[in-house]
């Protein structure tokens, strides 16, 4: 790549942060005021480098890509969330992209935004006709990319020993993939400084949609509990909670637009506890008793770094009551949604120090221990919505049907005592083979007899567990 090219991508960058940063500015500022006037000058300041040749500036979107003048602008972690940002806001008024020639002064721009920022009101060919009414010269929306020639780069091709793609006609296909996407995506966000840069609650919600897409189905995302390990990372711990609290949340009836506000607090809930591993390191082990009770202040510490991270609407507000409220002892204290969020954690909490060295703790026993030792926190509507969600033989337990048959539970389903199972050993012990091996709700004419303990699971599953 040139560095022409280089140069020109670096100030489409610009411009499109320039943008988002002004589409920010427009949801607490009117069009005219001050500040967002401000930014306006800022946005055609970085425009004017683009239009000094005399040629027009295209800004297309294409499969969630930006485009400046048919070359995409590459992807960054700094300007991602950015060039998403940008995406989402012309999908939003039904468009692929904008159009600005020389000779655009901020006037133009002011009354082009004034048709613009109300989403609500112009769409698509309304938005292109309201901007010819307003006689818009030097500003411009695309209906359609027919006629924008898109420099599109082709794929990289995989290495040889690259593992293959997940398939989502495989099973649990839609599920694995929602929890591989939900697992990235944690990562840059709990990165170190990720959110002091800002992120969109839009962004939490869409990363945490497909999850909850899943829940209720025959193959939900809370297969990803089967095996949970000694949790390393902020990241994976967020997702883990966030498939537990989106089970609790549809076994309590909560709609889908409702299911999305569970799943980004759930996400955020822990925004504070990255600032607490940083000063006091991720050892928990070697914590101190000062040390535990300065670790109690990641709760505050998530609200303030929410508070600074993301532009303030009703979720981000619902995301930082949870932050705040999602330790709090006394039921009466904490919203409904921190209770859930606050059940979930406890469960994956619980669940996870199961890979501590010589933990028999199973499935089945930790669910026990979290509503025998913590249940009196929550609404006694979340408990059974907990047990409704995961199953009263949650993922990963292994128990004995009564024809004497070994199975491991996998996933729940409407039925809480009939979980999907995967059958692993005869009536004797006997490990089956691969072609042996049945996966499938409990059988009508079977049911459940025994949570087996530890002690007694296969070899093979103890092994497992171990690894």
């Amino acid at each position: 790549m040139s560095a022409k090219i280089d140069l020109i991508h670096e100030q489409g960058l610009v411009v499109v942060h320039r943008f988002v940063q002004l589409m920010r500015t427009s949801r607490t500022y009117a069009v005219g005021n001050q500040t967002f006037s401000r930014h306006l000058a800022e946005l055609l300041a970085g425009l004017e480098p683009l239009l000094a040749d005399g040629g027009d500036m295209t800004l297309a979107v294409r499969a969630g890509d930006v485009y400046l003048n048919g070359s995409r602008l590459p992807l960054r972690q700094k300007s991602l969330r950015f060039l998403e940002a940008m995406a989402d806001e012309l999908g939003m008024r039904r468009i692929h992209g904008l159009v600005f020639r020389p000779g655009v002064t901020i006037p133009e721009l002011e009354a082009f935004m004034r048709v613009f920022v109300p989403s609500e009101q112009f769409k698509g060919a309304e938005l292109a006709a309201s901007c010819v009414e307003q006689g818009l010269d030097h500003v411009a929306v695309l209906l359609d990319l027919e006629g924008i020639a898109l420099d599109v780069e082709p794929a990289p091709v995989a290495p040889a020993e690259a593992p293959p793609a997940l398939d989502e006609n495989a099973p649990f296909g839609p599920a694995l993939i929602a929890y591989e996407q939900a697992l990235s995506g944690a990562e840059r966000l709990f990165a170190t400084g990720a959110l002091e840069q800002g992120v969109e609650m839009r962004w939490v919600q869409r990363l945490v949609q497909p999850l909850a897409d899943t829940i209720g189905t025959p193959e939900p995302a809370t297969l990803a509990l089967v095996d949970i390990g000694h949790e390393d990372s902020g990241g994976t711990h967020a997702v883990h909670v966030t498939i537990t609290a989106l089970a609790i949340g549809h076994a309590l009836g909560l709609a889908r637009r409702e299911l999305s506000d569970v799943g980004a607090a759930a996400l955020l809930h822990d925004a504070g506890q990255p600032e607490i591993v940083r000063v006091l390191g991720s050892q928990m082990d070697h914590w101190s008793a000062a040390d535990w009770k300065d670790a109690q202040q990641h709760t505050l510490l998530g609200v303030r770094r929410l508070a600074v991270a993301t532009p303030l609407g009703p979720t981000a507000l619902r995301a930082m009551r949870v932050a705040l409220e999602h330790h709090v002892e006394d039921p009466q204290r904490a919203s409904l949604l921190a209770q859930i969020v606050s059940c979930a954690d406890a469960f994956v909490s619980v669940l996870a120090h199961r890979a501590m060295p010589g933990s028999t703790l199973t499935p089945y026993e930790a669910l026990g221990r979290v509503l025998a030792g913590y249940g009196e926190r929550w609404h006694p509507a979340v408990r059974i919505a907990l047990v409704r969600g995961i199953g009263l033989y949650p993922p990963g337990q292994v128990v004995r049907l009564d024809d004497g048959t070994l199975t491991r539970t996998v996933a729940p389903t409407a039925d809480p005592e009939r979980p999907l199972v995967e059958a692993i050993a005869d009536a004797h012990g006997t490990l089956l083979t691969s072609a042996q091996r049945w996966l499938g709700p409990v059988p009508a004419e079977r049911s459940i007899v025994a949570a087996l303990p530890l002690e007694q699971w296969p070899a093979a599953q103890q092994d497992e567990r171990a690894a």
